[in-house]
């Protein structure tokens, strides 16, 4: 059964900052304290979800026993992890994962030990019938579905995957995305479609056909062509991004759209930079994070509008019926607070959090934690209504839930 963890970690403290735009209100929380729900300063955290109703306020925070875990909001604020255990002696892809269940205010629900491997990277959707399907990257990559009682009901195996990305639709059929690697290290695209009870329906490893066919003769390296995240739009049909190679194997960005019950492409295109995320703000409005770049993109018309952004919005959601995205990035600062790129050692590293207006791009309010510990920080977020939940964690740690108010 989950019980509460203690505070007093082997975890370095982490501080989070926040600054509501025109509020006025400044918090500043130690996470790692030993207190039940942490404090800020000047405002008590607990009256701040009844005093503190600006955006970007932070409602709550707590420990959870697992090292870098993905997070889904159900309906009516249950918040699922799924993630291996920190504890863990084992390598990733031989140790069982966890399933993690909180209440919308934190409470523990249940903390189950699953019968499926983890992996670096985790995502996850729901299924109908209180199921989630959980998609794993690693050598024995694979996608599963579970009940909430930690019963797995069914596993498709993918092989090696460096990257997995997964949605569901209102039938449950499953449509996912993992870039599948060969033993020369070079990655393909996958996209498949499964029913409910795990029968693969179509698949598809070819390229979107505005990439190039081939690598780069010259280099004589191969092309790394992977699939960063998958959505449905408003026809039902398959939205993918990714990574892909063009000339001199420089990185593209590509956005592609499938037929949902064949898998045939429907269009494709590319612009400049690496992978991304997808965010579906509208019927043919897509939003994409890239490398340092948030960008709309509407078929018919290109990007119609760019933000360049040295923070690189890496992982984005939503948007909310508002229309707000909530985002999350990592950055790592030097003493002088010089980015990555700037050279020098002894980087802190800085996990960002945002809302955004789906609209223009344009951040609404920041929050970030920071600690200069954390060597390969991970952070994955998921909306409820008006909350922003977010997870927090590194290799071998537990990790942290934030819930932020995000509009």
């Amino acid at each position: 059964m989950f019980m509460r963890p203690k505070r007093n970690l082997a975890l370095s403290t982490l501080t989070l900052s926040a600054l509501a735009a025109g509020s006025g209100c400044i918090l500043d929380a130690e996470i790692g304290s030993d207190q039940a729900r942490i404090s800020a300063a000047p405002l008590d955290i607990e009256t701040c979800v009844d005093d503190c109703l600006e955006p970007g306020a932070l409602l709550w925070t707590d420990t959870v026993p697992l090292e870098r875990p993905a997070v889904f909001a159900r309906d009516g604020g249950e918040i699922v992890l799924v993630g291996n255990a920190a504890s863990r002696t084992g390598e990733l892809d031989q140790e069982p994962l966890r399933l993690v269940r909180l209440a919308a205010d934190g409470s523990p629900i249940a903390d189950t030990e699953l019968a499926i491997t983890g992996g670096l990277t985790i995502a996850l959707t729901e299924l109908p019938g209180d199921e989630l399907a959980v998609a794993v990257d690693s050598l024995g990559g694979h996608i599963s579905a579970i009940t909430l009682d930690g019963t797995v009901r069914w596993t498709h195996p993918l092989g090696t995957a460096s990257t997995v990305a997964i949605v569901s639709d209102d039938e449950g059929s499953i449509y996912a995305g993992a870039s599948l690697m060969d033993p020369d290290q070079y990655a393909e695209p996958w996209l498949g479609k499964l029913d409910v009870d795990g029968t693969l329906l179509w698949s598809r490893t070819a390229l979107p056909s505005v990439l190039p066919a081939a690598a780069d003769a010259e280099s004589g390296e191969g092309p790394y062509n992977g699939v960063s995240a998958v959505a449905l739009d408003a026809d039902g049909d398959l939205v993918a991004v990714g990574q892909g190679t063009g000339p001199a194997n420089a990185n593209l960005a590509w956005i592609a759209k499938f037929d949902a019950e064949t898998g045939d492409e429907l269009w494709s295109d590319t612009f400049e930079g690496g992978h991304g995320d997808l965010a579906i703000s509208g019927p043919s409005h897509y939003i994409i994070s890239g490398y340092r770049q948030l960008v709309e993109f509407e078929p018919a018309a290109g990007i119609t509008w760019a933000v360049d952004d040295p923070q690189a919005l890496y992982k984005i959601v939503g948007p909310s019926e508002l229309g707000i995205l909530g985002a999350t990035n990592t950055d790592y600062l030097d003493s002088e607070g010089g980015s990555e790129d700037s050279g020098g050692s002894d980087y802190t590293s800085v996990v960002r959090y945002h809302g955004i207006d789906a609209a223009d791009g344009s951040v609404l309010w920041t929050r970030e934690t920071s600690s200069a510990e954390l060597s390969d920080p991970w952070s994955r977020i998921d909306i409820d209504g008006d909350r922003m939940i977010a997870v927090f964690g590194e290799f071998a740690k537990e990790g942290h839930v934030m819930v932020f108010r995000l509009e």
